[in-house]
């Protein structure tokens, strides 16, 4: 598996940090999956579950980010946390930690009804396979950046769950 690797812990750790950060700003508790699971966390406030929760991490800043003017993830995952959160009804979310700047960024991706409400176009592209490198043709999913919120380093927002 990719975690087992010296860039997959890097990453696991960075997504700890993240997860910390994220419980704190919601006031929530964070249920970390099994490696092999399809989305990372679940989010619980009052022991119910609020939200379904994919954390990823880059090492950018925000305005490296935006040169890109979108975020790429796989569309599977999107599809992956749109099934979950009809599965157990309620909204999920994707994170990304931008560990250049120390902001959390993040979309509601799908409501609780599983569907996808998150602004994005899809296209078969080549990407970067895993975090461990090679690559992999793959329909890909590129997320507008303006329909964002952030969880910044010093004033945490809460989200609405």
């Amino acid at each position: 598996m990719d975690c087992r690797t010296p860039k997959g812990e890097v990453a696991i750790a960075l997504e700890q940090t993240a997860a910390a950060r994220i419980c704190a700003a919601l006031r929530c508790r964070g249920i970390r999956l099994p490696a092999t699971a399809r989305l990372d966390r679940l989010l619980v406030r009052d022991n119910t579950l609020v939200a379904l929760a994919e954390i990823k991490s880059r090492n950018l800043t925000r305005a490296q980010l935006d040169e890109y003017g979108s975020y790429l993830v796989t569309a599977r995952k999107l599809d992956d946390l749109a099934a979950a959160a009809a599965l157990y009804a309620c909204p999920a979310y994707l994170f990304v930690f931008l560990a250049l700047d120390e902001d959390i960024i993040y979309w509601p991706v799908a409501d609780a009804s599983g569907r996808i409400c998150v602004d994005h176009t899809r296209a078969h592209t080549e990407t970067q396979k895993s975090i461990n490198g090679n690559t992999a043709r793959r329909q890909n999913a590129y997320l507008a950046l303006e329909g964002c919120q952030t969880i910044e380093r010093t004033t945490p927002r809460e989200m609405a769950a």
